[in-house]
C-alpha cells in the first residue's frame, strides 16, 4: 500500500522496526491510550456535556431536576427543551446523553443504550444513551486542528472491516508501519472518529524513546491519567480501581494488589504482595491481560499502541498476552 511499509493483520515478525502503531481488535479491537472524565469534561467542545437528574432537592420532591453542563455554563439552541424532556426519563444519580452528545465523547465512557424516545418539542425521535462510567480512553484529535484524510480509503477500509469482525468476537490485531510523517497517527484519528455512532471503549498505550528502559512506562502512564496522579489521594486511586475492577466481575481483593503498582496506585502496607519478582509480575500481566478481556465483555474496547517500536520488553510481553488471549477468547 503507498507509504506505508505494511498494514497487516495477524502479525508476527520484529516490532524493532520502523515508526508503528499496533492495533488490536476484540470485542475489544486492540489498538491503544488514556483518559480522565474530569480533564475530559473540561476539553469538550461547547456544547451540553451531559444531563443528570438530581433528587436531592428535599424541597422540590418532583421527578428531578437536568443539569446541563458545558465549558461557559451556558445554554444553546433547543437544548433546554430537550433537558427537560431527557430528565423526565433519567433515574435518579443517572446520567443519560442523547446521540449526538455520544458520538461526542464516544470511547469515552462506558455507555449503555436506552433506546430511542420521542421527546415533546423535538421533530425526530432522540436516541439515548446513559453513562455507567469513565472508559479510561482518550483523543489524541482535541490537541490540535486536523487536515483532511486524503488517499488512505484502501487502508481505512481494511480497518473498519477489522473492527466489524471484532465486533462479532473475533480478536484481530492490525499493525501499521511506515516512517515518520507519513500518517500513522492521522490515519487512527480519522479511524476514531468513525466509530464516533457505536459505542466502545478506547484507550491509547504511548511508548516513548527515552524510556524504553522503564517497564510498564505506557501503562503507569496510563494509570496516573485514568485514577489521577501523586495529587489525588491514595486510597481514593485504589478505591476507584477496585470499583473498575468489580464493575467487569473481576475479584477487586485479588486484582487490586497485583495491578496498582502497574498503574503507579500506592498499596498500604499491609496489602502489598511478598512474592518472588518473577512470580509477582507473571500475575500481574495476567492480571492485566484478565481486565483488559474482561472489561472487553462489557463493551468493545479499541486498545491503541502508539510508538510501539520503542516499546519496553515488558510492555511487549503484556501487548503479546492480550492478543494471544484476543485471538483465541471469544467475548
Amino acid at each position: 500500500m503507498t507509504g506505508y511499509n505494511a498494514l497487516s493483520c495477524g502479525y508476527s515478525g520484529d516490532f524493532r522496526r520502523h515508526g508503528e502503531i499496533g492495533v488490536c481488535l476484540y470485542e475489544l479491537f486492540c489498538f491503544c491510550r488514556p483518559y480522565d472524565i474530569t480533564e475530559g469534561a473540561r476539553q469538550e467542545p461547547r456544547k451540553p456535556s451531559f444531563l443528570r437528574r438530581d433528587d436531592s432537592d428535599q424541597e422540590n420532591p418532583g421527578p428531578g431536576k437536568a443539569t446541563v453542563v458545558d465549558a461557559a455554563g451556558e445554554i444553546y439552541g433547543d437544548v433546554a427543551n430537550v433537558a427537560a424532556r431527557v430528565q423526565t426519563l433519567a433515574e435518579p444519580g443517572a446520567v443519560l446523553i442523547t446521540a449526538r452528545v455520544q458520538r461526542q465523547v464516544a470511547g469515552l465512557f462506558v455507555a449503555e443504550e436506552r433506546g430511542t424516545h420521542a421527546l415533546k418539542g423535538v421533530p425526530e425521535p432522540t436516541a439515548l444513551y446513559r453513562l455507567v462510567r469513565a472508559s479510561g480512553g482518550g483523543r489524541r484529535s482535541e490537541r490540535r486542528q486536523l487536515t483532511p484524510l486524503v488517499g488512505r480509503e484502501d487502508e481505512m477500509t481494511t480497518l473498519l472491516r477489522r473492527w466489524e469482525r471484532a465486533r462479532q468476537g473475533d480478536g484481530q490485531l492490525v499493525l501499521i508501519v511506515g516512517e515518520p510523517g507519513l500518517g500513522k497517527s492521522r490515519l487512527i484519528e480519522e479511524f476514531h472518529s468513525r466509530l464516533a455512532d457505536t459505542p466502545h471503549t478506547w484507550v491509547e498505550w504511548s511508548c516513548s524513546q527515552l524510556l524504553q528502559n522503564t517497564p510498564l512506562h505506557p501503562i503507569a502512564e496510563w494509570g496516573r491519567v485514568r485514577f489521577g496522579g501523586a495529587d489525588v489521594p491514595a486510597e481514593r486511586r485504589l478505591a476507584e480501581l477496585e470499583s473498575s475492577l468489580a464493575q467487569v466481575k473481576l475479584d477487586s481483593a485479588e486484582n487490586g494488589p497485583l495491578l496498582a503498582p502497574l498503574l503507579d496506585i500506592p498499596l498500604p502496607k499491609e496489602r502489598v504482595l511478598t512474592l518472588a519478582p518473577e512470580e509477582l509480575r507473571r500475575r500481574q500481566l495476567a492480571a492485566l491481560t484478565n481486565w483488559v478481556m474482561a472489561g472487553a465483555k462489557v463493551q468493545q474496547v479499541v486498545l491503541a499502541f502508539e510508538d510501539l517500536h520503542w516499546a519496553d520488553p515488558t510492555t511487549l510481553a503484556a501487548c503479546c498476552g492480550i492478543v494471544r488471549r484476543s485471538a483465541t477468547q471469544s467475548a
